[in-house]
């Protein structure tokens, strides 16, 4: 079934600049943790709309999420619309469920993995970006490699003090399921499932690490077939070739779509017809449920065509915050977001600089104003947190466009794909849900 209510309701975020708003009060990435606790356990509220989960809207023993990085809705539509083909996408849209969401804003990994494991919107846990300012330290971090960046280092971050204690969430989605006697796992690529990262947000899961795609389907398989009988349990995979493919080739590359049908191939071969399909004959796993959704798509940029905000205006350099060490920060986020730092006394004739060069190419708000407009989803006790590490203005680019920072090193991209604003192509992401009855 094509949920159609949930396309409409995502469609009707896009505003007059092109872009779509992240849906917080419905149909949004932000509501799957809850709803991942509620078909587990029925404890409190549903999470995400009743009528998105459809026939398997009921209590589950088993949890499947499939977390594919950079599948957009825009990479699954051609299989819907007729232009391309997959028995796998066949098959669930005739049996399961085919929804669509909006992401979390920004349409990071950083925010999306982070919401997932942690159990809580961007808003609560403040890990928005890829690189953003940790006031504690005053630099700008990349949290999810647990370091600090800047022109020419590496440092990390626990060598100035900064624990993973003192940036990550102090709860994680697993110790709410181990407290109701679900056991966890998390399926991540073994280059990163031991980083400081991944084993504090992994707290109360087990550790699954895996080389590529087919063996994580095996470990799947080898875990749910040594469960005791009777043991509830939810399985995080997370896959990210798509993401990888589209930044070097391009979302709409020949690169990409082979590794798109590889993921179809793969999960209607490997994951339906011989690890789940016959679960439901044995019994011996009660009700499953598979969902499969997205970070963010990501949208097609002109790496030679980039801008570059410290070569197009010097001048707004001395405005900026510093580091410790007297240096200018170099803004947060990406070439999709672009985070600025400014010091105080200094935003309006900032943002009055950006707007004059940069207006026919992004959107200049103040974070300020998003933030109160719930961009980042609903005020929580930790958004003040938030608010520290965001900066002062955003730069969003329209479609096809990048805005960047080069730095002393004149670190030019080569990107050929991005994500982080809020055009559809980054915003807009699938959700597909399937089950297996037992009984």
């Amino acid at each position: 079934m094509i949920h159609e209510l949930s396309l409409q309701r995502v469609s009707a975020q896009r505003d007059a600049d092109g872009f779509c708003a992240p849906n917080y009060s419905s149909y949004c990435f932000s509501h799957l943790p809850q709803t991942i606790r509620w078909l587990l356990t029925h404890d409190h509220d549903s999470g995400l709309p009743l009528d998105v989960l459809g026939p398997w809207g009921r209590k589950c023993d088993t949890v499947i999420f499939l977390f594919i990085d950079a599948l957009g809705w825009r990479l699954l539509a051609p299989y819907l619309e007729g232009k391309a083909q997959s028995a796998f996408v066949q098959r669930v849209a005739e049996q399961g469920v085919v929804a669509k969401l909006t992401a979390q804003f920004p349409s990071t990994t950083a925010a999306h993995v982070t919401t997932i494991h942690g159990g809580m919107p961007v808003g609560e846990h403040g890990i928005y970006e890829w690189y953003y300012y940790e006031p504690q330290i005053q630099r700008i971090i990349c949290p999810l490699r647990y370091c600090c960046f800047g022109d020419s280092e590496r440092l990390p971050l626990s060598l100035l003090g900064l624990t993973p204690e003192a940036i990550f969430p102090p709860q994680t989605l697993y110790l709410d399921l181990e407290a109701a006697a679900v056991q966890s796992f998390v399926y991540n690529l073994s280059a990163y499932a031991d980083s400081p990262f991944s084993r504090h947000v992994g707290r109360g899961a087990t550790a699954k690490p895996y080389q590529n795609l087919e063996h994580a389907l095996t470990l799947l398989a080898e875990t749910l077939r040594t469960l005791p009988a009777g043991q509830k349990s939810y399985h995080l995979l997370y896959w990210d070739e798509i993401d990888r493919l589209s930044h070097i080739f391009g979302p709409e590359s020949v690169e990409v779509q082979h590794a798109v049908q590889q993921l179809w191939s793969l999960l209607e071969g490997r994951l339906h017809r011989d690890i789940l399909a016959p679960l439901r004959h044995s019994g011996d796993r009660g009700e499953t449920l598979v969902l499969l959704t997205a970070d963010h798509g990501q949208t097609p940029i002109d790496a030679g065509a980039t801008l570059y905000l410290d070569q197009e205006l010097p001048e707004i350099i001395p405005w900026l915050r510093v580091d410790p060490l007297g240096r200018p920060l170099m803004p947060a986020g990406s070439m999709r977001d672009l985070f600025v730092q400014v010091r105080e006394g200094y935003l309006a004739e900032v943002e009055r600089r950006l707007l004059d060069r940069f207006q026919d190419h992004a959107v200049i708000r103040r974070t300020a104003d998003l933030l109160s407009q719930g961009y980042f989803g609903p005020e929580g006790p930790q958004q003040q947190q938030l608010r520290e590490r965001l900066g002062e203005l955003v730069l969003l680019p329209y479609e096809g466009e990048s805005i960047w920072w080069s730095g002393k090193e004149r670190r030019r991209h080569n990107y050929r794909g991005h994500h982080g604003g809020m055009t559809p192509e980054e915003m807009e992401i699938p959700l597909l849900i399937w089950g297996y009855s037992g009984s």
